[in-house]
């Protein structure tokens, strides 16, 4: 959606960056998307097995794997940033919140993984619906404003919003399932590391 919005809104040149970025930073998707499926196996033996403990350390120790790994990618892309074209130089903060995004990605989808085993499915749908909408309105308002780096905001900001959203729903039905302070921890030292 946010290319087809930046395309309408801005131009080709604009969208053509975004999607530059975004691509390089969909390799942190599909990190953060076959650490998330390698889990899902022991994550449904856990739960029918009442093994929360078992269930949080999985998680932490997931996201401490892809906390560094996060970091090591955009280390190695700020190595090789300096041979880029100087039409992508001044947009390198694009590449970083599209990565940071799948960290957030990753967030959300360990408490979906809760609700979609509790069969919540409503949940999951009205949280998915409200983060797409808000998605929809940043774009329109962060686009014509901040152009491709409006989009990747706008694409932080619903994550965001949906991995809260996600973790409330979760918070009010199982209180001992991964407490979203570890996320927040892991996700700053990752924030912090970004801007460096």
């Amino acid at each position: 959606i946010d290319k087809f919005m930046l395309n309408d809104m801005e131009n080709l040149v604009s969208t053509a960056i975004y999607s530059f970025w975004h691509n390089l930073s969909s390799v942190m998707m599909v990190v953060s998307t076959a650490l998330n499926k390698a889990i899902l196996p022991k994550f449904f033996q856990y739960k029918e097995e009442n093994k929360d403990r078992d269930i949080n350390k999985m998680i932490e120790d997931n996201l401490k794997l892809l906390v560094f790994l996060f970091v090591g990618y955009i280390s190695a892309v700020g190595i090789i940033y300096p041979f880029f074209p100087s039409t992508y130089k001044s947009s390198l903060l694009i590449f970083i919140l599209l990565t940071y995004n799948y960290l957030i990605f990753y967030g959300y989808n360990m408490y979906s993984n809760y609700l979609y085993y509790r069969g919540k499915t409503i949940k999951l749908f009205t949280n998915t619906a409200i983060s797409g909408i808000l998605n929809l309105v940043l774009n329109v308002i962060l686009i014509r404003k901040y152009s491709s780096l409006g989009a990747s905001i706008s694409t932080i900001i619903s994550f965001t919003t949906m991995f809260i959203l996600y973790y409330i729903s979760v918070r009010r039905s199982e209180k001992d399932y991964f407490p979203i302070k570890k996320f927040i921890i892991w996700f700053s030292i990752a924030g912090i590391f970004a801007t460096i």
